[in-house]
């Protein structure tokens, strides 16, 4: 982006003309520009200080570092790292210089805002026209979404790097909403997206030793309207994954069918079939390979032959697994009715594990 680029050229500048060694900060002691890089102890306590600085305390200086706060009109701080001896009216100079730049930056987060509150459904119908236009969002474009849940990361740090790496071009966006990054593109094929989607992660992940939790990636649309579709879609599957313990790393909007709808049932109603269908202590003495047996029994759509090949045992093995399960939990999965059954009480059984709420 042009604004970033006007950030580094003028910190160059400055240590070219002036010889002052400097970087921009953001959130969680990124360097997003810079003349120099910190070594770790400066970054540490440089960024330690960056953490403490306010409104009314915007400055910190010691005998070797400087650092001046720079506030975001949408709450985003950034601060500007001066290191050496340099006189005083050098440093305001390059902060103000700096600070002009990062209000230019300020219109690409500005494009994120607008995104957010588009898929919050906080914009009104009126102004959703003149806001496309207003930041370039071509309303007519087909789009891919996808929702990086964080695993014990600071959503903040990585809203940033994941803007620095990710927007590239003016047809890609991101935002942070609550507890997941969300990241939108331009696309022709739906593939193409998450393709590149993939291999981003992949790249972050190793070399910022980021944790993801779960990735949900969304249907492709076209226009605004498919567009929070889509995305409510894939908020839904986040849910319906945490809700049910779903471990699952990478997982596509279209994968969960009845697991979405065990999510979205009251739990009162969940408790209530559970207590008419099967004893919930049952899927305690389940072992492990009964419940791979299982799990590949249905996978394979109750195909005795396809399953016992697939498990690489006799199917006369399979048929004593099959009975001995029936015999524990007092369903035949050999039965239609009975194998659905017994998959919503597991479903439902996980969901109320994972809630805590299973014995209320």
């Amino acid at each position: 982006m042009l604004s970033k680029y006007l950030i580094q050229t003028t910190l160059e500048t400055a240590k070219r003309i002036n010889n002052i060694d400097s970087a921009v900060l953001e959130a969680g002691g990124i360097v997003s520009a810079n003349t120099f890089m910190p070594e770790k102890d400066i970054l540490s306590k440089a960024t330690e200080e960056f953490s403490n600085l306010t409104s009314d305390k915007s400055c910190y200086s010691d005998e070797y570092l400087k650092i001046y706060l720079i506030e975001s009109p949408n709450g985003f701080k950034r601060a500007l790292l001066i290191i050496g001896e340099v006189p005083d009216n050098l440093c305001i100079t390059l902060l103000e210089q700096i600070k002009q730049f990062c209000e230019l930056y300020e219109c690409t987060d500005g494009r994120d805002t607008f995104v957010k509150r588009l898929l919050k459904r906080e914009l009104p119908n009126r102004d959703i026209s003149s806001e496309c236009a207003k930041y370039g969002f071509a309303p007519l474009s087909k789009r891919g979404i996808a929702l990086i849940y964080m695993n014990g990361s600071d959503l903040e740090s990585m809203y940033h790097i994941f803007k620095k790496i990710w927007c590239t071009s003016d047809d890609r966006y991101i935002c942070a909403m609550e507890d997941v990054l969300v990241i939108i593109g331009d696309t022709k094929e739906e593939n193409d997206f998450y393709r590149d989607v993939e291999f981003f992660l992949y790249a972050t992940e190793d070399e910022y030793a980021c944790s993801y939790e779960r990735t949900v990636s969304g249907r492709c649309s076209i226009g605004t309207d498919e567009l929070i579709l889509s995305y409510e879609e894939a908020r839904a599957v986040g849910k319906c994954c945490k809700s049910l313990g779903i471990k699952k790393k990478y997982i596509s909007y279209d994968e969960p069918g009845v697991e979405l709808i065990i999510s979205e049932t009251p739990e009162r109603i969940c408790r209530l079939f559970l207590e008419r269908t099967i004893d919930p202590k049952v899927f305690e003495l389940l072992d492990n390979e009964l419940n791979t047996t299982i799990d590949c029994f249905f996978a394979n759509s109750l195909n005795t032959s396809e399953t016992a090949k697939q498990l690489f045992v006799h199917r006369n093995t399979l048929i004593y697994r099959l009975n001995k399960i029936s015999g524990i939990t007092g369903l035949d999965i050999k039965k239609f009715e009975d194998a659905v059954g017994f998959k919503l009480a597991k479903l439902i059984y996980m969901r109320l594990s994972e809630s805590k709420t299973l014995g209320g």
